[in-house]
């Protein structure tokens, strides 16, 4: 009997001591799975926050690209009336200093010409007064070569280049004829045209003269700066998807104009720069001249 009261207590004690044990268990494996529900609640709320945000941004970007769409649209119309006026313009502009230029070493060569014809016109002269106009054109062309060309570069003229040409028609304005009869007539048509072949060279010096003080009014230079500006600026209003793309497009764009732009100013300053016109009608003439003698 007393056996099996032990047996008794000895399981009795047995289960009490492991009950502890089993509501710990139970309690730790309820907590798991509070824990596991309230993580995958906050995941699900998280994962529907992205959802969310996804369908705005997809919406905004699709409205976006439709508004770029449009106000490319618009500006292109814009720009294409902008562009064109501008074009228009910058081409005229253009055109005239081009044909400046040319006028330029036009006047030059005709006045050289000019200059050689008078010289060669002395032959038929007496001999002072061949010598005496020979000499003065010589030493006009030598003017003009060293000291009046680089002044054109300011604009500007030599005096002693004037005074030559004054002498110059002066000195064929007092030639005379010999007293024979069957010569005066002769000599006087021989000094008529030396006076033509002077008023022709001094026709050339003037418009010469008058194409190197020739400038772009400044006002025209204001609106060719400003439409520079404002068909470069009016550019970064388009949208573009790439901005390299939009990046060369823009440089591209104001290296064309630019360059156009250096090349009006260069011509315009047709006798100064390294692409200005040289002195070279009046070096050939010199030489042809001097090689004559």
């Amino acid at each position: 009997m007393a056996s099996r009261d032990s047996g008794v207590l000895l399981s009795s004690a047995w289960i009490y001591s492991g009950l502890p044990t089993l509501v710990q268990e139970r309690r730790s494996r309820e907590s798991e799975a509070r824990y596991e529900y309230n993580d995958s609640r906050h995941s699900s709320s998280f994962s529907g926050l992205i959802d969310r945000g996804r369908r705005t941004i997809v919406g905004t970007s699709f409205n976006f690209h439709n508004l770029r769409g449009e106000h490319n649209a618009v500006a292109g119309f814009i720009y294409s009336v902008l562009g064109v006026a501008y074009a228009v313009v910058l081409g005229f502009v253009l055109i005239s200093v081009w044909e400046r230029y040319e006028a330029a070493s036009q006047r030059a060569d005709q006045e050289a010409a000019a200059l050689v014809a008078v010289y060669f016109h002395a032959n038929e002269l007496p001999d002072s007064d061949r010598r005496q106009i020979q000499q003065l054109a010589k030493s006009y062309a030598q003017v003009v070569i060293d000291e009046e060309w680089p002044m054109m570069r300011d604009g500007q003229s030599s005096p002693h280049a004037w005074a030559l040409m004054d002498q110059i028609r002066q000195s064929l304005q007092n030639a005379q004829p010999s007293t024979s009869a069957e010569e005066v007539i002769y000599q006087q048509v021989t000094y008529d045209h030396g006076l033509a072949r002077a008023h022709e060279l001094a026709d050339a010096r003037r418009l010469r003269l008058f194409e190197a003080n020739t400038r772009i009014p400044t006002i025209l230079w204001n609106i060719l700066l400003a439409g520079e500006v404002i068909t470069v600026g009016f550019t970064y209003l388009f949208g573009l998807t790439s901005t390299r793309v939009h990046t060369l497009m823009v440089m591209t764009l104001t290296a064309v104009v630019t360059s156009i732009l250096f090349t009006i100013y260069t011509l315009e300053h047709r006798f100064s720069g390294d692409t200005g016109l040289t002195p070279e009608a009046f070096e050939e003439a010199l030489k042809r001249v001097e090689g004559s003698l």
